[in-house]
């Protein structure tokens, strides 16, 4: 519960709610389900909210009308008949989640309910069992009401949203919300173009400040996990959890053409295009990179990894790449051949990140055992161990000039390092992981990325938090020269930041 309600005393509470209509009548609602002791029946009344008098209809001809109140308390809604004060219906709510409020239909034929765990429930007022579920906020869901017709379901929540659902469905259905794993691509005029997967599995393509949708695939059998934009902004790659790879070919607006890329068994967790985008670059839980070429078709297989390879980086010659992997290693491989150049056994736990300078002659890693290493590119050597974070390091990137290194960990700090003397900052602090780290051109900016997105100084100056609607996101994905920045939080919601 996010919220704490004063608690009356006992003698405060009253035993019966009473309704003045029609002579003073008194409803009492069926526990029999239940036994309930002394401390249970106080905190029942206390949690009585949303008390709700509906009259439709006509019964003949007195013309009183059908007459129905609804009462949400603790975990159920009870529904009454106002004439004769008899309780018609109890409606319990799934998982025991509390029902902060409730609303019947305009017929009073359904009633339904705005529960705790974000969700809107439907149920038959004259069976008492569920109907729908709807999904799709992301705090408690503190009012309903339906159209006058009853055909559309209209609830708002304290996460400050306001969702349409279709009443007459009897599904569970869920509001689609992205999902956190999205590729980006900032056109030279600075368009923006996000690809991005949804709740229902589907993978959509946004363009613009506004992030209109521009086309989506169908449904994937499984979640999607990972996606890229190729560099001229053509080609969409995603792969998912069932091993699942595909391409989407663009042509303005639409989808042209689809290809599925076979060979992965499991989740596939990165998707990187060459820079001339001709080939593609593929890791997954099978312990496998593929590199794909995408003019000939033909797959070549990079095989050594012992357990779930995490991420990969392309050179910036397409002759070789980067990996790191939960078997403690990172490893260079030759992209023509699939044969492994470099293995470096650089951490005791999981390697989370990597990246590569921007001159490609050395290369770092991120793991949890907390440490951060610097690996020469060419040897395969260790060049300096960067200690000093308490939990799990789950990002690190390189400046773009080279000589500074950001890493976030779990306990929300960002270490900044200079290659050459060592511990230069620490930038504190974000109250979750620090999943995603960036640094500027100069490098005298980074961002960061977990429960919001902050911008800091170098020298440690917070310069601007971001707070994002959700609880935490997972990337950050900022343009070259650092003027815009995209990111996906955990309620779905997408962000175009521009830099003023």
């Amino acid at each position: 519960m996010k919220r704490n309600a004063a608690i009356p005393t006992p003698e405060r509470e009253a035993s019966h709610l009473h309704l003045a209509s029609h002579g003073a009548r008194s409803f009492s609602p069926s526990l029999s389900h239940k036994n309930v002791g002394d401390d249970d029946k106080y905190d029942f009344y206390l949690l009585v909210r949303n008390i709700l008098l509906v009259t439709r209809g006509s019964t003949g001809a007195n013309g009183g009308g059908l007459r129905r109140l609804t009462l949400a308390s603790r975990v159920s809604v009870f529904v009454w008949d106002s004439l004769s004060g008899k309780q018609r219906q109890t409606c319990n709510a799934r998982s025991g989640n509390a029902v902060l409020c409730c609303r019947l239909s305009p017929d009073a034929s359904i009633v339904a309910g705005g529960l705790s765990n974000y969700s809107v429930q439907l149920w038959s007022v004259c069976t008492g069992s569920l109907l729908s579920v709807y999904k799709g906020h992301t705090g408690w869901v503190y009012s309903l009401d339906f159209s006058p017709d009853g055909n559309r379901l209209v609830s708002a929540s304290d996460d400050e949203t306001v969702m349409i659902w279709n009443a007459s469905s009897d599904e569970e259905s869920q509001s689609p919300s992205l999902k956190r794993d999205f590729g980006v691509h900032y056109s030279p005029t600075g368009t923006v173009t996000v690809a991005a997967p949804d709740s229902r599995n589907r993978l959509l393509v946004l363009c613009g400040n506004e992030g209109e949708v521009i086309c989506q695939t169908e449904k994937e059998q499984s979640r999607i996990r990972s996606c890229a934009v190729s560099h001229d902004g053509s080609t969409v790659a995603y792969g998912c959890e069932d091993g699942t790879l595909k391409l989407l070919r663009l042509a303005g607006c639409a989808i042209v053409r689809t290809e599925e890329l076979v060979g992965h068994t499991a989740t596939v967790r990165c998707c990187v295009f060459s820079s001339d985008d001709d080939m593609l670059v593929t890791c997954a839980e099978d312990h496998t990179l593929r590199v794909w070429s995408l003019d000939k078709g033909s797959c070549v297989i990079c095989e050594g990894h012992q357990d779930v390879v995490w991420r990969c980086r392309l050179f910036h010659e397409n002759s070789r790449v980067l990996s790191c992997s939960h078997d403690g290693s990172i490893r260079v491989w030759d992209v023509a051949t699939g044969r492994e150049v470099l293995c470096c056994a650089a951490h005791t736990e999981w390697v989370l990140c990597c990246d590569l300078s921007p001159d490609e002659k050395t290369m770092v890693s991120a793991s949890v055992d907390r440490s951060v290493k610097l690996w020469s590119a060419t040897t395969g050597k260790l060049l300096r161990s960067f200690t000093g974070h308490s939990d799990c390091v789950r990002s690190c990137a390189f400046s773009p000039c080279g000589r500074y290194i950001a890493s976030g960990d779990d306990q929300g700090f960002v270490f900044l390092w200079d290659i050459h003397t060592g511990l230069l900052n620490v930038l504190s602090r974000h109250n979750s992981w620090v999943t995603d780290v960036h640094l500027s051109p100069g490098g005298n900016v980074i961002v960061s990325a977990s429960d919001s997105v902050k911008f800091w100084r170098k020298d440690g100056e917070l310069l601007q938090t971001f707070h994002v609607r959700g609880s935490f996101v997972k990337y950050v994905a900022p343009s070259a020269d650092f003027s815009k920045f995209v990111t996906v939080d955990s309620a779905g919601i997408l962000y175009v930041l521009e830099r003023i």
